[in-house]
């Protein structure tokens, strides 16, 4: 009589044991790759939003004297910027957040968190502005 083998399929736990330590090591360099994406395009959104909010400004006839609680409850729908705009000012996209300026008719997003992008000023600077427009009055 002829013994028949049987073959074993699978794999063993040493096999299983390096590829859950390769897939270990890849997770900890990518996570916090992903999270700083993350907080980067969170950051655009604020950008986006705040260049929004200055073409309010300029389409509609703000005093020099408006502050952001006026402004904020003169526009239709805070929800549409989407970066969870309170009425006072202030924001949080997933973990950046910080709060609305007004400064010479412009507004300003101070950034607070996260670390990286602390006391970043986002949003049109005054000098570029002032010779974009003598540039314009020179030339025109």
């Amino acid at each position: 009589m002829k013994k028949i083998k049987s073959k074993n399929y699978g794999f063993t736990l040493i096999e299983l044991i390096a590829v859950m330590a390769i897939m270990a090591i890849i997770s900890t360099i990518a996570v916090p790759k992903i999270s700083r994406y993350i907080n980067a395009a969170n950051r655009t959104k604020v950008i986006a939003a705040v260049s929004e909010l200055n073409n309010f400004i300029v389409s509609e006839d703000f005093g020099e004297n408006t502050n952001i609680t006026n402004l904020l409850s003169n526009y239709e729908n805070l929800e549409n910027l989407q970066i969870n705009l309170k009425s006072d000012g202030t924001f949080k996209i997933g973990r950046v957040s910080g709060r609305l300026k007004i400064n010479n008719n412009f507004i300003n997003a101070i950034l607070l968190e996260p670390i990286e992008f602390k006391n970043q000023i986002l949003g049109p600077n005054l000098k570029k502005w002032l010779y974009l427009k003598c540039f314009l009055i020179y030339f025109l």
